[in-house]
């Protein structure tokens, strides 16, 4: 597209070559030079060899390349390419996702749709929150262990869906209740049974989950219950009132008999989606204005490997990042400085082959941008309230799963002030200092975990498919986040560092 927030048209040159070839990174689309600036597409992307394909290894010359806008003939590499591209070789596979679809060769996959009846979406408000049952009918994996591996959104009235939540239920919707609304934000009574999340939809989501190759979500057999329907809440976001709009959204469930070699499970490195403005809330007009969550993972059976990462705001969120602490030392996981809702994709990482341990300390910050508010804006679930979410996938995953608990701080950042490494410049001063900087991580010491931000953007997004889309455009309820508020009252701490106030309260997320 032709400008960062997307969605807008005519598409840029190297957007359009990039249609035509399907939205894939081909040979031939590397070859070219889309905005006839002397360029290769490939030269300007890091691949002069064209020799890149879908879920690869990252090129040697990835980390030093200077990658330059394929689209735009103003932006030019400084990279030149030094040497013969004879005998250039293809690298290997980095990650184990299959290729086409959800399955891998061999495996016996299967796919039911699954939808609500219709639903009129309110105009009298601006946000409505209704959750939904529906079927799901499996016999085959009652007594064999099956293995959920990709769920795709299903999205009717998209102008009026904000996001949806899916959460597996472990007992049979009566018939009456299928594909009709059974409750609003609440998982008690009959939403008691569906505690296992499974997946989110937000604009840009798609597919809101995608498992790697060697793991799913387990259900069935030994794993001592099966999946017998979903649940899915739904966020509908109404700023016009519009009227009479009737929608039928749903999901469409990818899963497989035989076995995978590892359950899927997430982690929440930061769950704020209802706090009290006494902890966490941003005020009007702040240019940059961060929210951090510092937290400690805990419930890992074994090391784990993390292969995905989703980053959730509303209308103010402007910068998103993930670090991982570990003994000391510091390292970003991902960094987003040019979110925007409407492109909530998610970043596959299991190329950068990352394990996790217990006792590793995430720091995740969400920055804002309220200069158009006059109010303060809460961190809440309406359409113009703020949230800070940041989920990682991970494998393998057993037993109630990984959990993350920690504190929170917030205050105002300067105009070009680096988000990396907030925590030693803003947090308050009776924070632990040995806990949360990773001192009591199990990890080996010998263990080789740094890895850089600007290597894994180039092989992050889907088969080139999604370094390529990004290069183009240029850009339910777990309420988990807060503990009993006596206790964050009393346990909060705050002083002034930096630009600014910043207040600490206990918190904890995660995710079964």
């Amino acid at each position: 597209h032709n400008t960062c927030d997307g969605g807008n048209f005519p598409l840029n040159p190297f957007g359009v070559d990039f249609k035509l070839e399907g939205f894939k990174w081909t040979e031939d689309l590397c070859k070219k030079d889309s905005d006839g600036d002397g360029l290769t597409n490939g030269e300007e992307l890091g691949d002069p060899c064209c020799v890149w394909e879908f879920e690869s290894l990252p090129l040697p010359n990835f980390a030093t390349h200077d990658v330059s806008h394929p689209g735009v003939a103003a932006s030019v590499s400084a990279t030149k390419r030094t040497t013969s591209c004879s005998g250039a070789r293809k690298p290997g596979p980095a990650t184990t996702k299959p290729h086409d679809g959800f399955f891998n060769p061999g495996e016996e996959g299967k796919t039911v749709d699954m939808m609500i009846n219709g639903f009129k979406v309110p105009s009298r408000h601006r946000t409505t929150y209704v959750t939904f049952a529906v079927d799901f009918d499996a016999p085959e994996c009652i007594d064999n262990t099956c293995y959920m591996v990709g769920i795709e959104a299903i999205v009717d009235k998209r102008f009026l869906l904000h996001h949806y939540e899916v959460h597996a239920c472990t007992k049979r919707w009566p018939e009456d209740k299928r594909g009709e609304k059974v409750g609003y934000m609440t998982h008690g009574g009959d939403l008691a049974d569906c505690d296992i999340h499974v997946g989110t939809w937000a604009p840009g989501t798609d597919p809101m989950f995608e498992a790697p190759g060697v793991a799913g979500i387990p259900f069935g057999g030994d794993v001592g219950y099966t999946f017998r329907g979903f649940s899915l809440q739904m966020h509908y976001d109404n700023p016009g009132g519009v009227t009479g709009e009737v929608d039928r959204s749903g999901i469409r469930v990818h899963y497989v008999t035989a076995p995978r070699q590892h359950g899927l499970g997430w982690i929440e490195a930061a769950y704020l989606r209802k706090l009290p403005n006494r902890i966490a809330a941003i005020p009007p007009k702040q240019e940059r204005y961060h929210i951090t969550l510092v937290c400690t993972v805990t419930g890992l059976v074994e090391p784990a490997s993390i292969s995905a990462i989703w980053f959730h705001g509303h209308q103010l969120g402007r910068e998103f990042q993930t670090e991982l602490y570990r003994r000391g030392q510091r390292s970003v996981l991902w960094k987003e400085t040019s979110w925007r809702f409407g492109d909530q994709f998610i970043y596959p990482l299991e190329a950068a082959n990352l394990k996790l341990y217990n006792g590793d300390v995430f720091v995740s910050s969400c920055v804002y941008n309220s200069t158009e508010r006059d109010k303060t804006t809460n961190i809440n679930v309406a359409t113009t309230d703020e949230m800070c979410l940041s989920r990682l996938q991970y494998y393998p995953h057993a037993g109630k799963g990984a959990q993350c608990d920690g504190n929170v701080f917030h205050g105002p950042l300067e105009k070009d002030e680096d988000l990396r490494g907030v925590y030693t410049r803003h947090a308050p001063k009776d924070y632990v200092a040995e806990s949360l900087l990773g001192f009591k991580s199990q990890a080996p010491e010998d263990e080789a975990w740094s890895w850089d931000t600007a290597t894994l953007r180039r092989l992050g997004r889907r088969g080139g498919r999604r370094a390529a889309r990004g290069a183009a455009r240029a850009g339910a309820e777990r309420a988990r986040a807060l503990r009993d508020a006596a206790r964050a009252s009393a346990g909060a701490g705050g002083g002034r560092r930096g630009q600014g106030q910043v207040e600490a309260s206990r918190v904890k997320a995660g995710r079964r």
